[in-house]
């Protein structure tokens, strides 16, 4: 999560999860002096919300072949953009210039140059960050969920193929 101080403009960037190279990580940034990024590890659900609420934006670099990652949906819902690696499922939740940005997964320099765009476009921020929570409203709400189960249900009940699983073929 990446946090951008109002009053002196400094960015924060805030590591939650486990990593495996924690301990190289806090060698490295011991080493180089690096004092604006903090390694929190594992959190749990209310000290996560927290952290997204006071973050400006959130940063998922995911390498992995994720279907619906919970953590773009609670970004989502906290108002926050999401700028992700554009791999598995993610690119069908992340809406580039909506509410979020992606980058090629493990292109550092790719995710620099998004990040760095979105900490020195407040507005941009802010635009996307009311479009992320209209995308949790409008498509993720739990009565949206709900109306779309009890149509498929609706369907199959009636004998119809639910529209979401006919082919075009």
């Amino acid at each position: 999560m990446v946090k951008v101080v109002e009053d002196d403009g400094a960015v924060r960037l805030v590591i939650a999860g486990s990593v495996p190279e924690e301990v190289t990580i806090r060698r490295y940034l011991r080493e180089k002096q690096i004092g604006n990024v903090e390694l929190v590890g594992f959190v749990g659900d209310e000290r996560r919300t927290r952290l997204m609420r006071e973050a400006s934006f959130l940063v998922l670099p995911s390498e992995g072949y994720e279907n619906c990652p919970l953590v773009v949906l609670e970004a989502f819902a906290c108002g926050k953009p999401v700028i992700a690696s554009r791999i598995g499922g993610i690119p069908e939740q992340v809406e580039p210039g909506f509410n979020g940005l992606l980058f090629e997964p493990g292109n550092a320099a790719e995710l620099r140059k998004k990040i760095r765009y979105l900490i020195s476009h407040p507005q941009e921020v802010a635009r996307m960050g009311r479009n992320a929570r209209k995308t949790a409203e409008e498509l993720y709400s739990p009565q949206v969920h709900y109306r779309n189960l009890m149509t498929i249900y609706n369907e199959l009940i009636a004998g119809r193929r639910p529209k979401s699983s006919q082919s075009s073929a």
